[in-house]
């Protein structure tokens, strides 16, 4: 007796779908016009022939999935959460990250590049022909359909491919020491006036431009206690100083900043007005709240096994960043109407993303995350955003790696060799790709960076391509068959 079927569906090649007798598997709007694509009947066809029959727009946007033509990226849900082209068209995003051409002039590869080229110096015009060429063919081999947010966007520029551009409202990036005067007084009328300056200058001359996908703030900032403090060399970064958090830079401000103000509302309301139960609860001798108000650098450290001083804390963390993105977006969506905001790429490695997305989604278009972690470990964390934010989700920075002698502490999850790490990285895809509300994936590397190279000495990047050029072929491969199976996936 029969106990299943096999029906070819689109992917990279010929690949089986196997349904118990009698048992049909859902079939929605997409699937029936990927079906009947090229009038062959119900799952029937091959990646490279359904393209052929419906090719992507200019965008890179499949046909197959139709919306209204805005001339502008956007989002839209329709059975699930969508990027949309500018010519109306569905769109996942799967892009490239760190494209720098600066990383094929270290000198472990300098010359290499400089005769692949043809070129004579670095960045003369034939290096910058020579490398254009090369992003473009890689592009190509891989399947990506846009730039990341972390890329030499100059270099790349008129290539024709989407692009996430980046604006740093706020300059508290993990990855960089932040001091206190890295923290503005997110109240005060300056910080609107700097918003939208910044705003102006970078938004404004791009405001029509229909490549441009949307705007990411800073990369991972620094928002929790976890975050600030002191750490080793970790998955997603190098070893860094402890630095400062907003609401404690805040609170040491003098009477008259906004933010001091601010952060005194929060501490009358949590403490019922009562001066003597916030003296208690922090160990201090406050005669009265305008006393405590008049007060600078009076606690530049937080106690974190003080539990109230913890809450208090995020309680006033959470307005900071409520007032950060209310007026960082407003600037964005007066000098940019059109694109989207992706905000902040938040730290899915840390407390960060956790502690915060419910009030950035408030004010974003997307969840914009960096995670380093197998997919299991990004599944757990996509459901709890999913409950608190209810807005798409999109791994702005994420990849699996293989160490070396020459790179032994790369980012991410480590592979034992290229194959077990494109397994990986099409596993992570597959499931990611299959959720309603997952959009888009930039992968973290474009070339190794070795130890040697100055600022690689603890974490390095790994790429798809070695620094002389050796392209990983189990790794491309599979990001190549990821690409052409993107919508499929989709559910």
């Amino acid at each position: 007796m029969e106990t299943d079927r096999t029906i070819l569906i689109r992917g990279s090649g010929p690949r089986e779908f196997r349904a118990p007798t009698g048992i049909c598997a859902p079939l929605t709007r997409r699937r029936f016009l990927r079906a009947s694509a090229l009038g062959v009947g119900v799952l029937a066809a091959h990646t490279r022939a359904l393209d052929a029959a419906m090719p992507r727009d200019r965008f890179g946007g499949w046909r197959g999935e139709k919306f209204e033509a805005t001339g502008f990226f956007r989002v839209e849900r329709r059975d699930r959460w969508w990027l949309v082209t500018p010519e109306g068209h569905a769109w996942l995003g799967f892009g490239m990250n760190h494209v720098h051409p600066g990383w094929l002039n270290q000198a472990y590869n300098a010359a290499t590049w400089r005769e692949r080229f043809g070129a004579e110096k670095f960045n003369d015009a034939a290096w910058k022909d020579g490398v254009r060429a090369l992003v473009r063919r890689q592009l190509a081999e891989c399947g990506f359909n846009h730039f990341g947010v972390h890329n030499d966007f100059g270099a790349m520029a008129g290539l024709g491919f989407p692009v996430i551009r980046h604006l740093q409202f706020v300059k508290i990036a993990h990855s960089f020491v932040a001091t206190a005067a890295d923290f503005p007084d997110v109240f005060a009328a300056e910080f609107e006036t700097h918003c939208d300056t910044l705003a102006a200058k970078e938004c404004g001359p791009l405001r029509d431009h229909p490549h441009v996908i949307g705007w990411a703030f800073t990369d991972c900032p620094i928002f929790t206690d976890a975050e600030a403090a002191a750490r080793p060399v970790v998955s997603y970064g190098s070893p860094r100083a402890a630095c400062p958090t907003w609401p404690r830079v805040l609170r040491n401000l003098p009477a008259s900043a906004p933010g001091k103000q601010a952060w005194l509302a929060v501490i009358r309301a949590r403490y019922a007005e009562q001066v003597s139960a916030f003296n208690d609860g922090y160990g201090v001798k406050f005669r009265s709240w305008d006393e405590l108000l008049a007060a600078t650098n009076w606690r530049d450290l937080a106690d974190l096994s003080n539990a109230r001083e913890v809450a208090d804390n995020r309680a006033f963390l959470e307005q900071i960043v409520d007032r950060y993105y209310a007026v960082a977006c407003a600037a964005v969506r007066r000098h940019a109407p059109h694109h989207l905001i992706f905000g902040d790429k938040l730290n899915g490695n840390t407390d960060g993303a956790d502690t915060v997305v419910a009030i950035t989604a408030r004010h974003t278009d997307v969840v914009f995350y960096q995670m380093y972690e197998r997919w299991t470990q990004q599944r757990a964390a996509l459901d709890r955003w999913r409950a608190f934010a209810g807005k798409p989700a999109f791994n702005g920075d994420g990849t699996f790696s293989c160490p070396d002698e020459m790179m032994p502490n790369p980012h991410g999850p480590h592979a034992r060799d290229q194959a077990e790490r494109g397994e990986w990285a099409f596993e992570f895809g597959r499931h990611a790709f299959a959720r309603p509300d997952f959009v888009g994936w930039s992968v973290c590397g474009w070339v190794d960076t070795w130890r040697t190279m100055p600022g690689k000495e603890f974490k390095q990047h790994s790429g798809f391509f070695s620094p002389q050029g050796e392209v990983y072929a189990p790794y491309v491969r599979r990001l190549r068959e990821l690409s052409d199976q993107l919508y499929d996936l989709a559910p």
